[in-house]
């Protein structure tokens, strides 16, 4: 049986070939290196995704699927759509992203996955913010989505609960992301005194005793 199916995929490879050869003979293809690595890793990609269909409890698959499909992605827009450089990176770091959100949303016990998918997500978005801006924006934008990322992760509910350690590393890169974008427009003072405000009013209401 498993010969069978080694078989099967080989077979397939070798087709999926051949068929790339036959269209860029015919002139359908512009690109025969970018169109053939684009096919073997949708293949190998797809097969990862297949394994996890067929049996859920393999979630590590979704990872290498993911992974091995965005690189795919990256071909398809250098055969297809050449000269964005810049836009290839941002697929892959946008496609890893959503690889590890997929673990936790199907997995819920997988809360780690949170973690570097919303670092991904956010170095995806610093990336593409450096086309437009530099410096301490873009410094500032990624603390402000690794602090997003950690406040989500206390939010996940575990069977022993919410998290609250997330919220400390939440509550320093927002601190940090605050006034690297208060130095950038030049308000910083402004920006130090509402942080002292609003920790000084939560540590107040913390203090408070709790109704019964």
């Amino acid at each position: 049986m498993k010969r069978s199916k080694a078989s099967v995929f080989w077979g397939a490879g070798l087709l999926l070939m051949g068929v790339l050869l036959l269209l860029q003979n015919l002139r359908v293809l512009p690109n025969l290196v970018e169109t053939i690595w684009l096919g073997l890793f949708g293949v190998c990609g797809a097969t990862f995704i297949g394994v996890y269909l067929a049996d859920r409890q393999r979630w590590w698959a979704l990872i290498p699927g993911g992974a091995l499909l965005g690189i795919a992605a990256i071909f398809a827009m250098e055969a297809f759509f050449p000269g964005h450089g810049a836009l290839t990176g941002i697929v892959f770091l946008l496609a890893l992203s959503g690889t590890f959100l997929a673990v936790f949303f199907f997995h819920r016990e997988n809360w780690w996955a949170v973690i570097p998918g919303g670092v991904l997500f956010t170095v995806a978005l610093v990336v593409l913010l450096e086309e437009f801006v530099s410096g301490l924006e873009t410094a500032s934008v990624m603390m402000l989505g690794l602090a997003a990322t950690f406040a989500v992760l206390s939010r996940v509910e575990t069977p022993q609960g919410r998290m609250r350690w997330p919220l400390i590393p939440a509550a320093v890169l927002l601190s940090f992301g605050l006034l690297l974008l208060a130095s950038s427009v030049g308000w910083a003072t402004w920006a130090i005194s509402l942080l002292l405000i609003l920790g000084g009013a939560y540590m107040a209401l913390r203090s408070l005793p709790r109704r019964e």
